[in-house]
């Protein structure tokens, strides 16, 4: 179905500014001064070619290598790795998931006139998925991204909806893309949320839970959920304009720091730092997509490009230059099934 009528959304002015989150975060948070290495083995096909470089190769020699074959330079070379600093850190890594997202969109085709199925709700400037059918290739926090092939991820609600409604009133096929929403799961040590952990000191305060960031949130229970694994929900994150994920410097280690409000907090740790960098990225790509794509961590010209992105050609046209007419016939079993 078309995106709900456009409302008026809360003015972005009201939204805190950057320089007014930094003013309210401890200096510790900030990640002012906090550096480590990223080991080879945990960085990007441009960063390891990057830090090879620095070690006298030249461009030419590396143009042309893929990662692994860079990877097996770095090590030959014995070099530790590339050693990054704070937000820097975290923006970088997060401008790279955002390149990867926007080449794993899914695009649907549709018959004349006929419905997805789909919920969607106004988020800012963006239509986010809030319920699917059970069987779809469009999943809840999904965002529409282009309607028969034009980007609508920097245009104005109002005007995607105008799309939306025009496409499907056109008698003609139409075509809907939707840019994946963040997903990922794994094992962190967790203090006590909030104004708790001043209750709990030492090791005795960290915990080990299992984390799963999806659909705007990130949740957390006391064992391994997934392929068929359950476990207890110990407690959950929701994401939204508030929140910024941080790295900082905690005794002889680093810690992931989500912050919302002074007083309400996760604090993270892992036993390896770039796993902990990776988590910051996606959990600031999350936000990202949880609210509309306005937040500082896309808001300078590469990152809201790259976040708002759309590829040459649909995805499941890459291979044979159109979409297949089996893709429409899935797209119309799943609006049937959902009628």
């Amino acid at each position: 179905m078309p995106p709900t009528t456009p409302n008026t959304p809360a003015s972005r002015d009201s939204r805190p500014s950057p320089a007014d989150e930094e003013a309210d975060t401890p200096p510790g948070e900030r990640g002012d001064g906090v550096a480590y290495v990223v080991p080879p083995s945990d960085l990007t096909r441009g960063e390891l070619r990057r830090i090879v470089t620095r070690d006298g190769a030249t461009a030419d020699e590396t143009a042309l290598l893929s990662r692994d074959e860079l990877l097996a330079l770095a090590k030959a070379r014995r070099l530790r790795g590339l050693e990054v600093s704070g937000a820097g850190a975290v923006e970088a890594r997060a401008r790279d998931f955002l390149a990867i997202f926007s080449r794993l969109d899914r695009t649907v085709a549709l018959p004349p006139g006929a419905e997805l199925g789909l919920h969607l709700e106004q988020v800012g400037e963006w239509a986010i998925v809030r319920a699917t059918p059970e069987v779809g290739a469009v999943r809840v926090g999904d965002v529409l991204a282009a309607v028969n092939g034009h980007p609508v991820l920097l245009e104005e609600y109002a005007e995607t909806f105008r799309r939306c409604v025009a496409a499907r009133t056109s008698r003609v096929p139409y075509t809907l893309t939707f840019r994946r929403a963040p997903f990922h799961r794994g094992w962190l040590w967790k203090r006590p949320r909030g104004r708790s952990e001043g209750r709990f000191s030492g090791l005795t305060g960290w915990k080990k839970r299992f984390f799963v960031l999806r659909r705007g949130e990130l949740a957390y229970f006391d064992g391994e959920v997934g392929d068929g694994k359950k476990a207890k929900r110990r407690g959950a994150f929701e994401l939204d304009e508030r929140c910024a994920a941080t790295i900082a410097r905690a005794g002889d280690g680093l810690e992931l720091v989500l912050r919302k409000a002074p007083h309400d907090r996760l604090r993270l740790k892992s036993a390896d730092p770039g796993d902990l960098r990776n988590w910051a990225a996606l959990l600031t790509v999350a936000v990202a997509h949880a609210t509309g794509g306005d937040r500082r961590a896309v808001s300078d010209t590469q990152g809201r490009r790259l976040l708002c992105a759309i590829p040459e050609r649909p995805v499941e046209a890459r291979r044979s230059g159109r979409v297949p007419a089996q893709a429409a016939t899935r797209c119309c079993a799943t609006t049937n099934a959902s009628a």
